[in-house]
C-alpha cells in the first residue's frame, strides 16, 4: 500500500509540473502576442498623428497663421 501511495504522490507531482509548465507556456504566449498587438497600436496611432499633425501644418501654412 505503501508503494501505491508513493506512485500515486509521485504522479500527482508530475501532473502538477506539467499543468504549471503549460500555463507558463500559455501565458508567455499570450503575453507575446499583447505585446505585439499593443506595439502595433502604438505605431498606427504615432502614424495617424503625425498624419493630422501634417495636415494642420499644411493648413497653417496656407492660410499664413505661424
Amino acid at each position: 500500500m505503501t508503494t501505491q501511495v508513493e506512485n500515486l504522490e509521485a504522479q500527482s507531482a508530475h501532473l502538477l509540473e506539467d499543468f504549471a509548465q503549460r500555463v507558463s507556456e500559455q501565458t508567455r504566449h499570450r503575453m507575446n502576442e499583447w505585446n505585439e498587438q499593443t506595439n502595433q497600436y502604438a505605431a498606427s496611432m504615432e502614424r495617424a498623428i503625425n498624419t493630422i499633425n501634417n495636415v494642420v501644418s499644411e493648413i497653417d501654412s496656407k492660410v499664413g497663421v505661424s
